[in-house]
């Protein structure tokens, strides 16, 4: 079985790396940035998003090719502190354009709407790097976590932002709660997880 351990600073280009491979085929992510140089600009969102919130704040698992951010209750994915303005520099340094950044924000307010209001721990993102995918990596995370979520006794939340995950997300206890439309864009699953 993969060990899974708990990411650290020197962690995250390796996170981000495996994140932005993950996601690279992902129906969202691929409407929101275009190629060429998509796996670059999946690559500095997620570094600035895992060196600002989830390493400091949040519980960013590593293994083999595999990695997920959780962020716990109370913690915000953004804290509106110049946080924007500093994202959008790191984009537009990797090549996104004005258009991908609009794309960005769309995406971002769609689901910042859809966010349950009850405190919760929320799985931002998990992936595993291509050509692992399928090997049970993503299961290996997701157990590890929600270990420590039912300790808790705590809800959990997730978008799914491509509908072939929404089984593996079922099959740990979330249950779909409707469908996050973004102008002109691809949907999301929205998936709660009654605590335990």
């Amino acid at each position: 079985m993969a060990e899974v351990r708990l990411a650290g600073t020197t962690d995250v280009p390796e996170v981000a790396a495996v994140l932005a491979s993950g996601f690279f085929d992902d129906p969202v992510m691929a409407w929101v940035f275009e190629e060429p140089g998509r796996e670059k600009k999946l690559a500095a969102m997620f570094g600035f998003s895992l060196t600002s919130r989830f390493v400091p704040d949040g519980r960013t698992l590593l293994t083999d090719d595999a990695a997920a951010g959780w962020l716990p209750p109370g913690v915000a994915l953004m804290d509106g502190d110049g946080d924007e303005s500093e994202f959008a520099n790191r984009l537009f340094a990797a090549g996104a354009s004005i258009d991908e950044l609009m794309r960005l924000g769309a995406m971002g307010a769609a689901m910042d709407a859809a966010h349950p209001a009850e405190p919760h721990w929320y799985l931002a993102m998990i992936a595993t790097r291509v050509g692992r995918q399928g090997q049970g990596l993503g299961t290996v995370l997701m157990q590890h976590a929600l270990d420590l979520v039912d300790e808790q006794h705590a809800p959990a939340y997730l978008e799914s932002s491509n509908p072939r995950n929404v089984t593996l997300y079922e099959r740990h206890g979330f249950v779909a709660t409707g469908i996050i439309e973004i102008p002109d864009g691809p949907p999301l699953t929205p998936m709660w997880r009654e605590p335990r």
